[in-house]
């Protein structure tokens, strides 16, 4: 059995390693909750988006991935997963998602940063109740982390719309 410190240090120690690898940067709407990219993100086909990719730059494109489950059963629960790659580019820039929520009376923009070749930055956000988007797009970006700037961003793309699932249902 594991001692509380001794659990509560080892996350810290994750938490740290993730910072130091340039872990992904989440900016979520208020009282959202993050969720986190499970091995259901590749079992599941249904909600499936992407890839999208960013513009290109040098001979590479930094691309995403994701899905959406919308569980109205338990109360209305929105839920988005993606994951950010990025290889090729060059050091200066990182891969750069962005992900826009539209609600009835809001806009709010989320997203991930990567940087270097190996691996995924994970993205996942969990909406409740009137957080709940009627449409959700994505569009994939590089960070210049010389300029501290978006750049060589590609199209929004439309990932989920409620008027399209409503029609789906009938």
């Amino acid at each position: 059995m594991m001692h509380h410190p001794i659990r509560r240090l080892l996350g810290l120690t994750a938490a740290c390693a993730i910072a130091v690898a340039g872990g992904s940067a989440v900016l979520s709407p208020a009282g959202a909750a993050t969720a986190p990219v499970t091995a259901a993100f590749q079992d599941d086909p249904s909600g499936r988006w992407g890839p999208i990719y960013s513009r290109h730059y040098g001979g590479s494109r930094a691309h995403a991935v994701g899905r959406y489950e919308l569980d109205e059963e338990h109360g209305d629960k929105f839920t988005v997963q993606a994951r950010l790659y990025d290889r090729g580019s060059p050091s200066r820039l990182c891969g750069y998602l962005e992900v826009k929520f539209e609600t009835d009376d809001d806009e709010r923009v989320g997203g991930a940063k990567r940087c270097g070749p190996k691996g995924f930055a994970p993205y996942g956000l969990v909406l409740t109740g009137s957080d709940v988007p009627i449409h959700l797009s994505a569009r994939v970006c590089y960070w210049d982390t010389v300029t501290e700037s978006k750049k060589y961003c590609g199209k929004w793309v439309y990932v989920y719309s409620a008027s399209e699932e409503e029609e789906e249902e009938e």
